[in-house]
């Protein structure tokens, strides 16, 4: 009798357990998801914002980042280990993207531009006074370096891609030699000569 009161203890005890097991799971995986999860301010110091910024269009895709956690991290995963030159920032309206952001990075110490990140925002429309109205609101990145340049776009958008990245240097930046590849061709044929 002793032993079956002890076997019977036993498996009730492991029923017990494995009955909760699923709750305990959860309340812990919750618990680990509420301590982990990504806050406002550890983004916003995960991209070095410039204290001065007197660019119109920095500061609305400022603004943009600022209300959606998601391209912010999207940004900083897409261009690290660079910085954004927050003063080259320009909006611009193409017919790949329509209204977007331009956002050169790359090394701040050198001035050194490694790539642009075109982000594509969200407008109404443009008003009686030629003004566009728009929410700003981030739609999907595009992120273009010397690597997407030359396997990625083709020929005739990297002409665009090129004047846009030989343009920096009136910005005194200076843009990667991969991204000017287009630039290299359109004078080369200027010259008469071949691109090799």
């Amino acid at each position: 009798m002793k032993r079956m009161k002890g076997r019977f203890l036993q498996q009730y005890v492991h029923w017990g357990i494995a009955n909760y097991s699923p709750q305990i799971f959860i309340i812990l995986f919750s618990i680990l998801c509420f301590i982990t999860s990504c806050n406002n301010e550890y983004v916003r110091s995960s991209i070095d914002y410039d204290t001065d910024i007197n660019n119109e269009a920095a500061s609305m895709f400022i603004q943009a980042l600022d209300n959606d956690n998601f391209s912010k991290e999207r940004l900083q995963k897409g261009i690290d280990p660079y910085d954004v030159f927050f003063d080259a920032i320009e909006m611009s309206q193409s017919t790949t993207y329509g209204l977007c952001y331009i956002i050169p990075y790359g090394v701040k110490e050198s001035k050194k531009v490694m790539g642009a990140v075109y982000y594509p925002v969200e407008y109404f429309g443009v008003n009686e006074d030629n003004t566009i109205e728009f929410n700003n609101i981030l739609k999907n990145p595009r992120f273009v370096d010397s690597d997407v340049m030359n396997n990625e776009i083709k020929m005739n958008e990297g002409f665009i891609y090129s004047d846009y990245f030989y343009n920096l240097k009136d910005k005194g930046l200076t843009p990667d030699e991969g991204l000017l590849k287009y630039v290299s061709i359109k004078e080369s044929s200027k010259a008469g000569g071949k691109y090799k």
